[in-house]
This record gives structure tokens, C-alpha cells and sequence, in this order.
């Protein structure tokens, strides 16, 4: 998120983890093109259709189980705007 906030690109962050939300809340809040961060319980995601430009995804897909890798690949390589 600092990345590419710090290279003028507004961004959102969206995390299975609590204290991960917590974090980059405490660290970016201030940052004026941070749109906030969520927590997301679920594949879909509690993100609006369409509302994602580009999806970055650091360190997921080796955490998932078996049963949910391929929606979720499906999910997020889903194209999200027309």
C-alpha cells in the first residue's frame, strides 16, 4: 500500500486479518489518496462489483485451502470494470 500510495496511485486495502486492517489503518489513515481498508470474511469479497481497478494479492494464495483456490483465482482474476 505505502508503495504505491507513495508513487501517487489511490488505494484501498482489503485483508482476511484484523490486526493486519489495523496496521496499515494506523500507518496510511492520514495519507490523502488512502481510501481505507476492509476486512474481508468471505470470497466474493464485501468489495462492490466493479469498484476494483487493479487488484495486487502479496502472499494469499499459499494460505488458501484446497476447496478455495480455485474460486477464489476465478474471483480475483475476474475482470471487475467495463
Amino acid at each position: 500500500v505505502g508503495h504505491l500510495l507513495n508513487r501517487g496511485t489511490a488505494c484501498e486495502a482489503l485483508d482476511f486479518s484484523e490486526r493486519s486492517i489495523k496496521l496499515v489503518l494506523q500507518k496510511f489513515e492520514r495519507h490523502p489518496l488512502f481510501r481505507g481498508a476492509t476486512v474481508a470474511n468471505t470470497v466474493p469479497t464485501p468489495l462492490p462489483d466493479k469498484s476494483i481497478d487493479v487488484l495486487v494479492s502479496v502472499e494469499m494464495v499459499e494460505h488458501l485451502f484446497d476447496e478455495h483456490l480455485a474460486p477464489t483465482l476465478k474471483y480475483v482474476c475476474k475482470p471487475r470494470r467495463s
